[in-house]
């Protein structure tokens, strides 16, 4: 869902396509909602989440360094 606010358009996801963006489970968005590693928006009696908070998390997550192959030498 697209949204605009101040004149942006906002993506916008709940917690099912929140996990499908992020490859992780729902249970797993749950938990780092409740550690705090996921920001939320929170609306009526649940939460969405912006893109923005999305890519945050994935950044400090280290998912968007997934798939990527990294030689080193000793």
């Amino acid at each position: 869902m697209t949204m605009e606010i101040k004149g942006k358009d906002v993506r916008l996801f709940d917690t099912t396509t929140a996990a499908q963006y992020l490859g992780v489970s729902k249970a797993t968005v749950y938990a780092w909602v409740d550690n705090h590693d996921l920001q939320k928006v929170s609306i009526n009696n649940g939460f969405i989440f912006t893109q923005e908070q999305l890519e945050a998390c994935r950044q400090y997550k280290n998912l968007d360094r997934r798939d990527v192959n990294i030689e080193y030498a000793k």
